[in-house]
C-alpha cells in the first residue's frame, strides 16, 4: 500500500506533527486553567457580577482545591454576599493552605475571620483572631488599632484596651504616626482625655504634625476645655502660620465658642492660602450655618462636592445638604406665614 501511495507517509508525519504542536500550544494544564479562572472570576467580582465570579471560582477549586489565593477570594465572594458561615470556612482553609511561613498572608486571612466574627457580634472570638493575627504578624499597625477599637467600644474593656496600646507602641515603635493612630481611635470610642494625651504626645515627637495637634485641640473642645484648645492650636499656629490644618481647626473652634467673626476670619486666611481644600470649604460652611446664611453654606457644599470622591464624604455632604435645605425651606415657609399675617392685620385694621 506505501508502495502504491508513497505520498501518504509525509502527510501522517506531517499530521503528527501538526498535532504535536497543536497540544504543547493550546493544551492547559490544570494549573493554567485554574489560574485562567481565578482572573476571570476576579474580574467577574470587579464588575460585580457574583454568580460569574462563583462559578468559576468553583471550577477552579475543582482543579487546585489548595490554592490559598482562590479560596481566600472565595471567602471574599461570600462575605460580599453576605454568607457568613461558608466565607469563614473558606478563611479558615485559606488560613491552613498558606503555611505558618506565609505571616502577612495567615494575617491578612485571619483578619477576614475576625471580620466575620464582628458582623456575627461575637466580640470575644473576633478579639482572639485579631490576636492571633498579631501573633503571627506583629509589625502590621491595623491588626493592633481594630483589635483596640473592639476593646474599648463594643467589649469596654479598658484594662485590655490599654495592655493593647502599650503593647502596639513596645512592638510597632514609639512613632507620631503610631501615638496619633491610638489617639485616633481613643477619640472615635470617646475617649477625649486619653485621645488629647496621645495627640499632644505625637505633635511633641514631631512638630510638623498637623492632624495630631487638630486632634488634641478638638479632644479638649469634647471635653469643654475650648479656650485650652485654641491656645494650644494658637501656639502651634505661632510657629507654622500657613498650616491650614491647623486654621481648619482653629476655626472650627472658634464656632464653638460662638466667635463667629473671629471664624469667618480664619476661614477667609484659609481660603486664600488653599482655595481648592476640601476642609476649607466644610469649614466656610459651618460658619455661614452658623450666621443663618443657608444659601451661601448651600454653596460651600456644593463646592466641596466637586473636590472630593471619597464615598464618605460624599455621604456626610449628602446629609449636609438635606439639613440645610431643610432649614432654608422651612425658614421660607416662616417667612411667608409671618408676612401673609401681616398682610391680613393690616387689611383688617381701621383707618
Amino acid at each position: 500500500m506505501m508502495k502504491r501511495m508513497p505520498w501518504l507517509v509525509p502527510v501522517l508525519v506531517v499530521a503528527v506533527v501538526a498535532v504535536g504542536v497543536w497540544w504543547f500550544v493550546f493544551h492547559e494544564s490544570k494549573d493554567e486553567k485554574g489560574n485562567r479562572l481565578i482572573a476571570a472570576a476576579s474580574a467577574a467580582m470587579k464588575a460585580g457580577n457574583l454568580t460569574s465570579a462563583e462559578a468559576d471560582l468553583s471550577k477552579a477549586l475543582a482543579l487546585q482545591p489548595n490554592n490559598g489565593v482562590l479560596l481566600h477570594n472565595l471567602g471574599v465572594l461570600y462575605l460580599r454576599q453576605k454568607r457568613l458561615p461558608e466565607a469563614r470556612a473558606a478563611f479558615q482553609r485559606a488560613a491552613a493552605a498558606d503555611g505558618p511561613q506565609a505571616n502577612q498572608v495567615h494575617a491578612e486571612e485571619l483578619l477576614q475571620l475576625a471580620q466575620i466574627s464582628y458582623a456575627e457580634k461575637n466580640w470575644p472570638r473576633a478579639a482572639s483572631e485579631l490576636e492571633q493575627a498579631i501573633a503571627v504578624d506583629s509589625q502590621r499597625s491595623m491588626l493592633h488599632t481594630r483589635l483596640l477599637d473592639l476593646q474599648l467600644g463594643r467589649m469596654n474593656d479598658h484594662v485590655a484596651a490599654d495592655s493593647t496600646a502599650s503593647r502596639f507602641l513596645r512592638v510597632c515603635g514609639r512613632t507620631a504616626r503610631n501615638y496619633e493612630d491610638l489617639a485616633f481611635v481613643y477619640y472615635q470610642n470617646n475617649e477625649y482625655a486619653s485621645s488629647s494625651q496621645l495627640a499632644q504626645r505625637a505633635a511633641a515627637l514631631e512638630d510638623t504634625a498637623y492632624s495630631a495637634y487638630s486632634l488634641a485641640a478638638r479632644a479638649m473642645w469634647r471635653l469643654d476645655h475650648v479656650a485650652q484648645g485654641l491656645e494650644y492650636i494658637d501656639a502651634a499656629l505661632r510657629r507654622h502660620p500657613s498650616a491650614v490644618p491647623l486654621l481648619v481647626t482653629k476655626g472650627l473652634l472658634l464656632i464653638e465658642g460662638n466667635h463667629r467673626d473671629a471664624a469667618l476670619a480664619v476661614s477667609d486666611q484659609a481660603l486664600r492660602l488653599a482655595p481648592r481644600d476640601y476642609s476649607v470649604h466644610q469649614l466656610r460652611q459651618k460658619v455661614f450655618a452658623s450666621f443663618g446664611q443657608l444659601d451661601k453654606a448651600l454653596e460651600e457644599v456644593d463646592i466641596a462636592r466637586e473636590l472630593t470622591q471619597d464615598p464618605d464624604e460624599q455621604r456626610i455632604l449628602l446629609r449636609q445638604q438635606r439639613t440645610l435645605e431643610g432649614l432654608l425651606a422651612a425658614t421660607r415657609r416662616g417667612a411667608s406665614a409671618g408676612a401673609s399675617a401681616a398682610g391680613a392685620d393690616s387689611s383688617g385694621a381701621k383707618p
